[in-house]
């Protein structure tokens, strides 16, 4: 893995970490100090996503861009050099290895697996922490669960967010046409939580008249109430070419207030490194234009 640049946001503490696989792939890497005492490292686990999740930046490079997994050597690499760089070892605060940059994880989990429990012997004097977001494709319901089984296995601390974004299953197929339906995922992310002893946790960005309304905040307390799944609102980071909108602060106030009421935790959570594209693979496809890579991938597949 050959780390070809670093580039540093001029608003908050993240620095993007950009790797060029021996097939010319980029795999995009973050670090971020958000004053929370923990170092964190948001890493990619696919070169692309195939999702196509409306809301999502990587839906505009479908076709575009290779789509394959990363490898075990692969991701622990980048995050070897990640720490070595910013000499994170010799830190007292933990590490926590976010799999939420890049690519859906329960598509790749045995690497992403393999990942984890390789970087739990190597971090281990530092203490180390990892989450998981999935929006639990259709097809890969059968591997959350064998990832799940492993987890448990292997006691690794993983906590599991499930990207879910709306309540309405009609809507939610429309805007992420490959996810299980909402009720079954809730119901599978509870399992993960009882069955390993791991946090879990609801991801929902906030989209203006889509899913912020008085209706969703209902609908949310009915599918969460006693199930001790907490909430994170999340900002939307607003799309070129899509028309959609960041919901106002006060939509999330009054959906705040309703939750809270039902005695589910939640929170309102702005992304950190928004102006390097540190969530989702936002800006992949300007760094593959800049690097010249598509070019060099699109020769490649030429000649074969």
């Amino acid at each position: 893995m050959q780390l070809i640049d670093i580039q540093k946001s001029k608003t908050d503490k993240v620095s993007k970490f950009m790797f060029l696989t021996e097939d010319k792939l980029l795999l995009e890497a973050s670090y971020i100090d958000n004053n929370t005492g923990k170092d964190i490292i948001c890493i990619s686990c696919q070169s692309s996503c195939a999702n196509r999740c409306k809301f999502c930046h990587l839906t505009e490079v479908i076709g575009k861009i290779k789509l394959r997994n990363f490898t075990e050597k692969e991701i622990i690499s980048s995050i070897s050099q990640v720490s070595e760089n910013l000499k994170l070892e010799e830190k007292l605060e933990p590490l926590v290895v976010s799999f939420m940059g890049c690519g859906e994880p329960t598509q790749n989990a045995i690497e992403v697996l393999n990942s984890m429990y390789r970087l739990n012997q190597l971090f281990s004097k530092k203490g180390i922490r990892f989450a998981v977001a999935t929006s639990i494709p259709k097809k890969n319901v059968d591997d959350f669960f064998w990832l799940t089984n492993y987890i448990k296995s292997f006691s690794l601390p993983v906590k599991m967010h499930l990207s879910l974004h709306y309540t309405n299953n009609s809507l939610r197929k429309e805007w992420m046409p490959n996810s299980l339906e909402i009720e079954p995922s809730i119901c599978a992310l509870e399992y993960y939580s009882k069955f390993t002893g791991n946090a879990a946790e609801i991801h929902y960005a906030l989209i203006e008249g889509v899913n912020d309304t008085k209706q969703d905040a209902a609908e949310l307390c009915a599918f969460l109430r006693g199930r001790n799944i907490n909430v994170k609102f999340i900002q939307y980071n607003e799309t070129p070419g899509l028309n959609n909108k960041q919901s106002p602060k006060e939509n999330y106030w009054y959906m705040h207030a309703m939750l809270t009421d039902y005695g589910i935790a939640n929170e309102y959570y702005i992304p950190p490194g928004q102006s390097l594209g540190s969530s989702c693979g936002a800006y992949i496809l300007e760094n593959y234009l800049k690097y010249n890579i598509i070019k060099q991938i699109n020769d490649v597949e030429t000649k074969k």
